[in-house]
C-alpha cells in the first residue's frame, strides 16, 4: 500500500533547504541594507523635491447669464462661448489684468485659458482661469466679466433704446388722452345740463368719451407692460450669477504621489541593483 506520509529524512531535508534560504535572504539584507536605505533616502530627497516644484493652483470661475432686453437674450450662449474663443475679442485691459502681458501671445492664451462651456440645461456660459496667484485669477475673471458686459452693452443697445422709444411715445399719447377725456368730459356734462341743440350733441359727446376711455385702458396696459419688460426682472446686463468662486487646485494628492513613488522606486531599485551585483559575482 501507498504510503501517504512523508519520508522523514526528505521533511527534514526540505526543512533544512528552507532555513538556508532564509538565512542566505536574512545575510543578503543585512550586508547590503546601507544601500537600500541610501537608494530609500534618495527616492524621499526626490519625492520631497519634485513635491515642492509642483506649483499649488488656483482656479476662479463663474457662470454667466446672457444681458437681456425685454426678457431676450442680446446674443446666444453659443455665440458668446464662440466668441470667447477668438483671440481679437479681448481689450489690453483684459490681457493685463489676466497677467499675460509677457506672454508671446497673450490673446491667444487667455482665449484658450478660459475654456468657455455652454450649460446644457440653461442659458449660461461658464469660464474658468488658472494661476498660480488666487487674487490673479479672480482679477482676470472679474475683468473678463466686465469686458463681455461693456460688449453685450452695445449690442443691447438698439433693442433697448427701441423699447424706451415705445414707452414714451405711449405715456405722450396717455397724457393726451387724459386731456381729452377731461374736456369730453366737461362737454357732456354741460351738455346733459342744457337744452336744445347742446343736448342733442350728448349722445355723441358720451360716445366719444366711452371710445376715449377704452383706448386710455388699453394705453395702461400697454405702459405696464412696457415698463414690466424694462424692469430689472427682464432687463438686465450680463452679470455673474453666484459670483465668482475661487479654488485651489488639488496639488496636494500629486504631490503625495510623487513622494511615495519616487520613495518607493528608490527602495526597490536599491534590492534589485544588489540582486544584480550578487548574480554578477557570483556567475562571473
Amino acid at each position: 500500500m501507498h504510503n501517504q506520509f512523508p519520508d522523514p529524512a526528505a521533511r527534514a531535508s526540505s526543512l533544512s533547504t528552507d532555513e538556508v534560504h532564509l538565512t542566505q535572504i536574512v545575510r543578503f539584507l543585512k550586508n547590503g541594507w546601507r544601500w537600500i536605505a541610501g537608494t530609500t533616502v534618495l527616492g524621499l530627497a526626490l519625492g520631497l523635491a519634485l513635491a515642492f516644484m509642483i506649483e499649488p493652483k488656483f482656479v476662479a470661475s463663474a457662470t454667466l447669464q446672457m444681458a437681456l432686453v425685454a426678457k431676450d437674450p442680446v446674443e446666444s450662449p453659443g455665440t458668446l462661448a464662440e466668441n470667447l474663443k477668438l483671440p481679437g475679442y479681448y481689450s489690453r485691459e483684459t490681457i493685463a489684468a489676466c497677467g499675460l502681458d509677457g506672454a508671446a501671445r497673450p490673446r491667444d492664451a487667455l482665449a484658450r485659458g478660459l475654456k468657455p462651456s455652454v450649460n446644457k440645461n440653461a442659458p449660461y456660459v461658464t469660464i474658468y482661469y488658472e494661476s498660480t496667484d488666487g487674487d490673479e485669477a479672480e482679477r482676470c475673471i472679474r475683468k473678463v466679466v466686465e469686458h463681455i458686459r461693456g460688449k453685450q452693452e452695445q449690442l443691447a443697445k438698439s433693442a433697448l433704446e427701441s423699447y424706451q422709444v415705445q414707452l414714451a411715445n405711449s405715456r405722450k399719447r396717455l397724457e393726451e388722452l387724459d386731456h381729452l377725456r377731461a374736456d369730453l368730459a366737461q362737454k357732456a356734462d354741460s351738455a346733459l345740463a342744457g337744452s336744445g341743440a347742446a343736448a342733442s350733441s350728448t349722445g355723441f359727446l358720451l360716445s366719444a368719451l366711452a371710445a376715449t376711455n377704452e383706448t386710455s385702458k388699453e394705453l395702461q396696459t400697454e405702459i405696464f407692460h412696457l415698463e414690466r419688460l424694462l424692469g430689472p426682472l427682464y432687463t438686465k446686463q450680463t452679470e455673474a450669477t453666484s459670483g465668482i468662486d475661487t479654488q485651489r487646485n488639488g496639488k496636494t494628492l500629486i504631490r503625495l504621489i510623487a513622494l511615495i513613488g519616487l520613495t518607493t522606486f528608490g527602495l526597490f531599485f536599491g534590492i534589485l541593483s544588489l540582486l544584480l551585483r550578487h548574480v554578477w559575482r557570483k556567475y562571473a
